[in-house]
């Protein structure tokens, strides 16, 4: 949702489905995304259909380099387990250098996946269900590597940021509740 709008209601929902009822219900819910309701509302309100899975995409990277960096810093303060690795003959430096890149390379595998799952979704059900009410998608291979080369320096700048942030913040719930979440 936006400030401004609410799309409660704007697509299809399935419910008490079983079996051989599953896909063709997915297919449908997908598939509404592109009903003339709903894209004549997002046009109303300035919304882009091809922000849609993009804001997605960004959301669910943000959120893979979120969580790790939080227990990698903050949650191992918590636990205690912090202050036997800084007994360790390392550098301090190169334990926090240790920890960005595990959370960068997890907020890139995140994105990754994320993208990989979200194009199999689309090849298997809302890309051909678009077909079936006239309208013509296609999503090149040059565009999924650029959506994805332009990830990786989201995930690795939100992962600095997160971490930064927990190695300050003394538990994994302080951490969290920076970011708004409880």
């Amino acid at each position: 949702d936006l400030e401004s709008a609410s799309f409660a209601g704007q697509y299809r929902s399935f419910l008490d489905v079983a079996g051989v009822d599953v896909e063709r219900s997915v297919r449908l819910a997908w598939a509404s995304l592109w009903h003339p309701a709903p894209r004549a509302y997002r046009a109303h309100h300035s919304v882009s259909d091809r922000g849609l899975a993009m804001a997605l995409i960004v959301m669910v990277t943000v959120l893979g380099a979120f969580y790790p960096a939080i227990d990698l810093a903050a949650g191992e303060k918590e636990r205690g387990t912090l202050e036997t690795l800084l007994t360790a003959p390392v550098p301090p430096d190169a334990i926090v250098a240790g920890k960005f890149v595990t959370v960068a390379l997890l907020g890139v595998i995140a994105a990754g996946l994320n993208l990989a799952s979200m194009l199999l979704t689309f090849q298997t059900g809302a890309l051909q269900m678009t077909e079936t009410i006239g309208l013509e998608v296609s999503l090149p291979f040059r565009s999924v590597f650029t959506i994805f080369a332009t990830l990786v320096p989201l995930a690795v700048v939100f992962g600095a940021v997160f971490l930064g942030i927990a190695v300050r913040s003394s538990s994994f719930r302080l951490s969290a509740s920076c970011f708004g979440f409880k």
